[in-house]
């Protein structure tokens, strides 16, 4: 988190340095962590996250809440960051909004176990969690996050670009869905295909 915020900053410095004949418009985009169905079959940390909890390598689901955004959104906003002169000069928090973990695995035990699929809803006692953390990066990093979500504005996203976020749960549907359909994840006896994820 603090490179990106290093990262963007030293973007403002150079556009605000630069001499006034090179000067050019800059406006910058922060997603929360990027969910959503993937295009190609590429690993990434959220696919890893969700295709393990299919795996069963998930045993018991931590009780954290965690802030996302549709990788669909992310695409859309690059777009009209480009073709709206009024986004010069702004930043963009791109945040679909805070989901609790276990609430998300419940969904998709609800849409995915009656086509077979054993999705672990036992949650993960605060403690163990803890422990964990001091063992695991990965484990630390996230119950940092989720331990201290946060409640972006997301003001000029809306109200500039014009783009109101797609629903988390419709964003874990559809992305397990496609992970499932690319072969990341595979098909079971039951499986019949999205029906109404929204």
């Amino acid at each position: 988190m603090r490179s990106k915020t290093l990262a963007e900053k030293a973007a403002w410095d150079f556009v605000k340095d630069l001499p006034h004949g090179k000067k050019f418009s800059l406006c910058t985009i922060l997603p929360v962590g990027i969910f959503g169905p993937p295009l190609s079959d590429n690993s990434s940390e959220s696919i890893d996250n969700i295709v393990g909890i299919f795996e069963g390598k998930v045993a018991m689901i931590p009780k954290l809440t965690i802030n996302g955004v549709d990788v669909r959104d992310v695409s859309e906003a690059h777009v009209r960051c480009l073709t709206t002169p009024d986004a010069a000069g702004k930043r963009f928090l791109l945040d679909s909004g805070n989901f609790y973990y276990p609430d998300l695995v419940k969904d998709l035990s609800d849409e995915f176990g009656p086509q077979g699929y054993k999705i672990p809803v036992r949650q993960m006692p605060n403690p163990l969690l803890k422990m964990a953390s001091c063992f695991s990066e990965q484990v630390k990093d996230l119950r940092t996050l989720g331990e201290h979500p946060k409640v972006m504005d997301t003001d000029n996203l809306r109200n500039l670009l014009g783009i109101d976020p797609i629903p988390v749960k419709k964003t874990m549907l559809d992305m397990s869905y496609a992970l499932i359909e690319l072969g990341k994840i595979k098909k079971t006896d039951k499986y019949h295909g999205p029906q109404n994820s929204s």
